[in-house]
Parts: structure tokens; C-alpha cells; sequence
């Protein structure tokens, strides 16, 4: 009787510490997780590609890396999900609408600025 007691307990607490394991790992592991698995989820490099573009005036191209930009950061959106705040990813989905905007009337100036903000927002994910 007093053995099954004790594999009661240790059981118990097993699970409970086992449990808070599991959420303290999901809760931190938005830094890995927003790192791309493939070259096609790499937001940063997809950012800095854009800027390089738009600085050079290539719109054409900066379209085209836009288009790549906006699947690769939802692929990413749900990996972080669970581990940042809803409004940080919010603001980084406006932010890249505004970015998208700015490119489709060519406003070079906006659209820097909007690629600074993204790469803020970006590193501030946790």
C-alpha cells in the first residue's frame, strides 16, 4: 500500500513537472523557430535583397522579392505563434502591407523605412 502511494506520487509530479517542461520549451522557442528550415522561409535575406533593390531603383525585381517575402514570413508567422505576442506579429503584417504599398507607387524613402521597421520587429520576436 505504501509503495503504491509512492508511485502514485512520483508519477504525479512527474507529469506536472513534465508538463511545465513542455511549455517553458514552447514559450522560448520562437528564436529558433523563426530561423528559415529551407532558403525559401528567409526573411531577413528576402529584407535585405528588397532594400538592395529598391535602393537600386529596380522596382521589377523588388516586386518579385516582395511576392517571395509575404509566403515565407506566413510560414514563419505560425511556427511564432505560440511563443510572441500577438501584437508584435500584427504589427509586422501591417508593416509588410505597408511595404507592399509602398513598392506597387515606387515610394523609395517609405519603403526603406518600412524595411527598417520589419527588420526591428523581426529581431524583437522571441
Amino acid at each position: 500500500m505504501i509503495k503504491i502511494n509512492i508511485i502514485r506520487r512520483v508519477l504525479l509530479w512527474g507529469t506536472v513537472i513534465l508538463t511545465m517542461l513542455i511549455f517553458i520549451a514552447a514559450l522560448n522557442s520562437g528564436a529558433y523557430l523563426k530561423k528559415p528550415l529551407h532558403p525559401g522561409e528567409d526573411v531577413m535575406a528576402y529584407l535585405a535583397e528588397l532594400e538592395a533593390n529598391i535602393k537600386a531603383n529596380d522596382w521589377q525585381e523588388a516586386e518579385q522579392n516582395y511576392a517571395s517575402l509575404v509566403p515565407a514570413w506566413q510560414s514563419i508567422k505560425i511556427r511564432i505563434a505560440f511563443s510572441s505576442e500577438q501584437d508584435q506579429i500584427q504589427h509586422f503584417d501591417d508593416r509588410l502591407e505597408q511595404l507592399g504599398a509602398s513598392i506597387s507607387i515606387k515610394d523609395q524613402v517609405t519603403s526603406v523605412r518600412d524595411i527598417a521597421v520589419l527588420k526591428k520587429h523581426f529581431h524583437s520576436f522571441k
